[in-house]
Order: C-alpha cells, then structure tokens, then sequence
C-alpha cells in the first residue's frame, strides 16, 4: 500500500474511533519521514490516553518537516498541500481545534514566532496553555517567546508559573536568567542560569546564559569555563553568541587582561583565542591568525584554537596547513564537532570528496542538527555521483535553515541534473 494511502486509510481509522488500529499503518508511514504521519500517530496516541508519547512525536514531526502543520490547518503564509494530501488535510484540519492538540499548537506557534510572526506564534501558545495548563513546557515555551519580543514581565511570569509546575524546568530557569540579566539583575541572572545547567546539563543555553552573567559582571575566568561548557555541548557557538558586551572584549582584550581579575597565563590564552575566533566570525581572518598565534603562545595545549586557526587559514587559502591544524585539534579534542566539519570544508575544497565525506560522517555523529555539515555532505556526495543521498542531505540541512541559500543552489542543480538525465532516457 502506498504512502498516501496509507494515511488516508489510517485517519478514517481515527474518524472512526479505532486509534489502536491506526497505529501500525502511521508507523509506516512515519518510518518514510513523513512529518505530517508523526503528528496524525500522536493524535493516535492522545486518543489512547498517551500524551507524553503524543508530545514525543510531535517533536520529531517538527523537526522532520517544519511545514507539517498543515495536516492540522496550522499553515506557514498561504497552505502549501501536497496534492497527495488534500483528502488527509480535510480529514484532519478541524483536530486543530481539539484540545488534545496542544502540543502540536505550540509547536507550530514556537516556530512562528522564530520566523518573525509574533501575533500569529502567540496566539497558538495562548491556546496552547489555556488547554492543557499543567504542561510546565508550554509556559516555559511562552516565557521564551515573551523574551524575544521584548515583554519581560510577561516572560518573567510565565517562566515562574513554569517552576511552580516543574522546579527543575531547566529552559524555564535559563529564560529567566535572561529576562533577570536584560533587567540589570546580573547577580540573580547568574544563579538562575546555573541552576538552568544543573537541571538540563545538556542545554547549551543554560551555560551560555551564565557566560553572559559572568560577562557583564567582569568576570573573565566565569566566562571562559562557562563559554567552554556551553560549546562543549553545541560546537557551533562562538564569542559572539555572548551578545551584549562582546564586542569590546574583541577589540581589546588586553584591557580585559589588565582587569581586577587578572587571568593567568592559561586564561589569557584562551581569551585571546576566543577574541581570534570572533574575528574569523566577522571575516578578518588575517587578523583571527594573528591573535590565535598569540594565544597559542600563552598556551600551546587550547585544542580548539588550533581549529580556529585552521579556519583561518583554509579562508586565507592555505589549505594544508589548515589540515594540518585542524588534525592536531581533532587528534586531542575529538569530539569537537567543528573541527570535523571545518576539515571537511578544507578536503572539499581540496578536491578530495571522500574524504571530506568520512569528516562530515564524524561531525554529524556528534550534533546530528547542524545544516552546514549536511550541507558539505551532499557536496561531497553528489562530487562522488551519488545524486539521491547528496539530495537527502540536503533537504535534511533545509529542513534545518531554510535560509541555507547555498544548499537551495546545490538541491536546484540536483534536481536540474534528475531532470535532465529523465529526458535522456525517454529520448533513448
């Protein structure tokens, strides 16, 4: 049985009252990466009285398919509906209005506020916690949104109403570390943000929000371990994710050297390198090489500089050398994500796909989320003439940014060069 049909049969199933029965065909249709299939087996199982499981998937259906809302009505600007779905859309579309959708509200409200459509994404997180009030997430999801928009006191009350549900919420204690830290409560900012890492140690966030308490308090030792703790969990944050406060650091960091809390050789390192990898995050790449030098001075053993410095100087275009500092970071810190991604750029570009290929494999095992490793994977792929994973890959990295304009070139070449070779055969 097709996909679609498939589905088709398993929502009359649920039309019917018979969710046990629709599971086994949704699961099917699930297992083909359908994220509209994920959310129609969620309201399977909130039918069966199962709503962490419904939650679960309804996680994995957004982060599949960002779009997949529209199987509920839940649309991003006009309805995009595969016409395969059309029967499942009018099927399903009034389940928006059901309370058991609420995870499925906020989800789709979550990322509309991501996208800049704040009305919208608060509305459906409105709805959301009005129908199941006992989810501590949804208030913490709100708090977050509160923050973004500007309206602390908003956040603030939400992320307390989070905490009075769940005392260990740790995204509900690291948004209000940052609603204390935006009100100048640099102190009490702190202690929520490590009270964040303590109760979700693998939320980067939480460390990253400690970092900026320790920044704006002048702390310079707090922010190294907290920056290092925070990146150790997600390669892909650099100085500048510190926000407020960041910039002066960069531009002097002696000044910051010279302070009340005079750092040790060691420290100053990685200040330096730290400053150096803000600077190849603007684009001064000469400048990064120069600073990471001097960091690597103060202390040889900083692992991620010599990355930093490899990056600088692939973009330079020094190409060995930049594999060969990326392979001395790679050899002591192995699990450094951007490492791995970076001496996958620098083989590409080298004109050595397989290998570029085995360092994208080994980025992705250890933060499967990031577009720009899947992005040179199926840049690697499609040089080896493996068309169809080189297309996975990279509608896996657009799923993930859709701004990836370079992986929307490359998926457009793909889908010309399919196109192409199609017309050949029938000519044939």
């Amino acid at each position: 049985m097709r996909l679609w049909a498939r589905g088709e049969k398993a929502s009359a199933l649920l039309a019917s009252g018979r969710p046990a029965a629709a599971l086994p065909l949704l699961s099917r249709c699930a297992s083909d990466g359908a994220g509209w299939a994920l959310l129609l087996r969620a309201r399977a199982k909130s039918a069966l009285g199962k709503p962490a499981l419904a939650e679960a998937d309804v996680t994995r259906a957004f982060d599949l398919d960002p779009d997949c809302g529209w199987i509920y009505g839940l649309s991003v600007g006009p309805l995009n509906i595969p016409n395969e779905g059309r029967r499942l859309y009018e099927e399903n579309r009034s389940y928006r209005d059901d309370p058991r959708a609420y995870a499925a509200r906020a989800f789709h409200g979550k990322l509309a506020i991501m996208a800049g459509r704040k009305d919208e994404g608060l509305a459906h997180l409105d709805w959301a916690a009005k129908a199941a009030p006992k989810r501590p997430y949804l208030f913490a999801w709100r708090a977050e949104a509160r923050r973004r928009l500007g309206d602390l006191a908003g956040a603030r009350a939400d992320a307390k109403r989070a905490l009075a549900l769940d005392p260990r919420h740790g995204v509900a204690w690291t948004t209000l570390a940052a609603v204390e830290r935006m009100s100048g409560k640099t102190n009490q900012a702190f202690i929520a943000a490590r009270r964040g890492a303590s109760c979700a140690p693998s939320y980067e966030v939480a460390f990253l929000e400690a970092a900026r308490a320790c920044l704006a308090l002048g702390d310079g030792p707090g922010v190294l371990a907290w920056l290092e703790r925070a990146a150790t969990r997600s390669s892909r944050l650099g100085w500048s994710s510190l926000g407020e406060g960041r910039a002066a650091v960069v531009a002097n960091p002696e000044s910051f050297l010279e302070g009340p809390t005079r750092l040790t050789a060691p420290l100053a390192g990685k200040l330096l390198a730290w400053s150096g990898e803000a600077l190849l995050a603007r684009g001064e790449p000469g400048r990064a090489l120069e600073r990471l030098d001097k960091a690597l001075a103060l202390f040889p053993r900083f692992a991620w500089a010599h990355a930093w410095r490899g990056e600088a100087l692939s973009a330079i275009g020094s190409k060995a050398a930049a594999e060969r500092a990326l392979l001395r970071c790679t050899a002591a810190k192995p699990r450094y994500a951007r490492a791995w991604t970076a001496l996958a750029r620098v083989r590409f570009d080298s004109g050595r796909p397989r290998p570029s290929l085995a360092a994208c494999d080994r980025a992705l095992e250890l933060e499967p989320d990031w577009a720009l490793a899947l992005y040179l994977r199926g840049r690697a792929l499609a040089a080896l003439g493996r068309p169809a994973a080189a297309a996975s890959a990279l509608d896996a990295c657009l799923a993930l940014d859709r701004g990836f304009d370079e992986a929307r070139i490359e998926r457009s070449r793909l889908r010309r060069q399919e196109r192409t070779a199609g017309s050949r055969i029938v000519t044939a």
